[in-house]
């Protein structure tokens, strides 16, 4: 979703393909119950603290930027997520994994464990764990390893955002995940790439990782 722009609280949305189907049947599932706050379009390098027109106008450039439009791909937007962080922090919790980088064949398995440093005691990720967003399950199959403590496993969700209906999209929340490596079935390509994006659900950290599959 998008702010189309400053004077007006006017919402830009983009429905995926099951949203639309639910809107359009005026299903009872469509209901937002939660939503996200991010910074992506923000360019914080325009912030003037020597304004000769006073303090009042430091951050005058970022308040004019033009505002993003709502981008459907969800591997792309929400990068940088609005987060209440405790009071007196002196770094921003960044997120480390491991591996960096996945390299597969049909059937190999590739765990993928995630942790947080520079973080506070108690805000580590481990409240809520992370967001897991495998950008193409045509590669591989994601699915969470270790669940959250004290919440709902939402399992795996595979969601169309394009409207091709060969890609699709795989999420998972959880403490750890794997991927499991697909066939490629490509009669051009010897392999096949893509990626995982993993999300702190409490400290707002993204980090990305690249997989390729080969076919042999």
């Amino acid at each position: 979703m998008g702010l189309l722009n400053n004077s007006q609280i006017v919402v830009d949305a983009v429905l995926t393909r099951k949203g639309r189907e639910y809107l359009a049947t005026n299903d009872p599932k469509f209901k937002i119950t939660k939503f996200a706050l991010s910074d992506d379009g923000v360019d914080y390098s325009l912030y003037d603290p020597d304004h000769t027109s006073g303090s009042a106008y430091y951050g005058e450039n970022i308040e004019n930027m033009p505002n993003l439009e709502a981008i459907s791909d969800e591997s792309q937007t929400m990068k940088y997520k609005l987060i209440t962080l405790p009071k007196g922090t002196p770094r921003i919790p960044i997120l480390k994994v491991q591996p960096t980088s996945i390299t597969m064949k049909a059937g190999e398995i590739a765990q993928i464990s995630i942790t947080t440093s520079n973080s506070s005691e108690g805000f580590n990720n481990n409240t809520y764990g992370f967001t897991a967003i495998l950008d193409n399950n045509l590669i591989c199959s994601l699915d969470a390893v270790d669940r959250v403590p004290g919440q709902v496993n939402v399992g795996t969700i595979t969601t169309n955002f394009d409207n091709d209906d060969t890609t699709l999209s795989e999420t998972a929340v959880g403490l750890t995940f794997k991927l499991t490596a697909k066939y490629v079935q490509s009669l051009l390509d010897s392999q096949l790439t893509g990626k995982l994006v993993i999300i702190g659900n409490e400290t707002g950290g993204v980090v990305e990782v690249p997989i390729t599959v080969n076919k042999s």
